[in-house]
């Protein structure tokens, strides 16, 4: 029957093209449309300078004297880790690269000086974040070649306040009191602590007043 062979030869023939043709094209992925404003990165934590000068840090001393303590403030945390009394601190001397070794002894006279020694890492920081140039840490006396002979040594902070006549020297100085300053010279009204407690900053006023030299 050649009309069957024909039908069979025009089927296998579409079965032939059918197979050749180009796979159809994947639609195109939609163009993404705007997407939404990501928020800039915030800016580092640095306080705001508002008092430089001699004149300016008695005018604001005597304003707080004056004013009422803000009555809205967060109280401090009271979970504590405990810590651990160190028994040894080793201090390099970035003057002269001397190391001196300091070690707890049984009468505690040098309890302080090895806390201090391990806390200037933190000491060194919050004076790297002070909102003014004219402070400092004096640790001279920590390192035995350039200080020998001081059986307790302490560290300093140094305050030339523009318009002082003296720099103010003052021993026997913590994180918290590097803290108070750089917020009490920002302007603030309040005393955050470390645990993020709030205090009026007028409660501060003599220990203010005794670090910077400066009366109202």
């Amino acid at each position: 029957m050649p009309w069957l062979i024909a039908v069979f030869a025009a089927v296998m023939l579409l079965i032939l093209f059918a197979g050749c043709r180009p796979a159809a094209k994947p639609p195109a992925p939609p163009t993404p449309g705007p997407g939404p404003t990501q928020p800039a990165p915030p800016e580092p934590d640095k306080p705001a300078v508002s008092l430089k000068t001699r004149d300016e840090i008695r005018a604001r001393l005597s304003q707080l004297e004056k004013s009422e303590p803000p009555t809205e403030l967060k109280p401090q945390a009271m979970c504590y880790a405990p810590t651990v009394p160190l028994e040894r601190a080793d201090y390099v001397c970035p003057k002269c690269g001397e190391k001196t070794i300091f070690a707890a002894k049984a009468d505690h006279t040098l309890d302080n000086v090895v806390g201090d020694v391990s806390g200037l890492p933190e000491m060194r920081r919050l004076i790297g974040r002070m909102p003014v140039p004219w402070m400092q840490l004096d640790e001279s006396q920590f390192c035995g070649k350039c200080s020998p002979g001081i059986d307790v040594p302490k560290l300093f902070l140094v305050v030339r306040v523009p318009g002082q006549a003296e720099p103010r020297k003052t021993a026997d100085v913590g994180p918290e009191d590097l803290l108070l300053l750089q917020e009490f010279l920002s302007g603030a009204d309040k005393y955050t602590d470390a645990g993020g407690g709030e205090a009026p900053m007028k409660i501060y006023l003599p220990r203010i007043e005794e670090l910077l030299g400066v009366k109202p």
